[in-house]
């Protein structure tokens, strides 16, 4: 079963919590097992803290949703280095010991302006040392197969998809998560990378 619920604030991660709290997911309820008890516990939530953290951020496939977009992380390739260089010719290669990493995503607008609006959802990557890496954080040049079109205006219920390419270090990947900003008004939510 799944429901639509706001982030909650943490005692021991305010910084985190605020971030996450202007976000609603649709986020997997536990199953009750046979003796009706939940197969999480409260002390295991404790320990991680509310959802949507850096300390326990939402996995791939979760709605990230403002009142006017909605926002799916698909997909994280965390080597995507061949396949961005195979892109386009002009694209540079990352700087030593750095991979590309792309990822995928859908925008849909729920909003109801009559002139649409442009998908903004801003993505960086945040190591598991806590540097954050975005499209700008190197002065390389690349294009993402398929990329992600933030300029055309959607309408009601519209969606688009497409990669974002981020030039990350190859040490240690699959330990960072994704700060997400749904839209420009929006806080910081936190997706896992796999």
């Amino acid at each position: 079963m799944t429901v639509q619920t706001p982030s909650e604030p943490a005692a021991d991660d305010a910084a985190d919590a605020a971030d996450a709290a202007d976000a609603v997911v649709e986020q997997s309820v536990p199953a009750d097992d046979a003796s009706g008890q939940s197969e999480s516990t409260e002390s295991e939530e404790q320990a991680t803290g509310p959802d949507g953290t850096r300390a326990n951020p939402f996995p791939i496939g979760n709605e990230l949703s403002t009142d006017e977009w909605t926002v799916v992380i698909n997909s994280v390739d965390l080597d995507a280095t061949e396949a961005v260089l195979a892109e386009n010719e002009f694209n540079d290669p990352p700087q030593d010991g750095n991979v590309f990493i792309l990822i995928n995503l859908t925008a849909t607008y729920t909003g109801t302006d009559p002139d649409g609006a442009m998908p903004w959802a801003h993505i960086e990557y945040v190591s598991a040392g806590g540097n954050t890496f975005d499209s700008l954080s190197f002065d390389s040049f690349a294009v993402a197969p398929y990329p992600f079109d933030s300029f055309a205006t959607l309408y009601e219920g519209a969606s688009t998809s497409g990669n974002i390419v981020l030039q990350v270090p190859a040490e240690g990947v699959a330990e960072g998560v994704l700060a997400v900003d749904v839209d420009p008004f929006s806080s910081k939510v936190y997706v896992a990378v796999q």
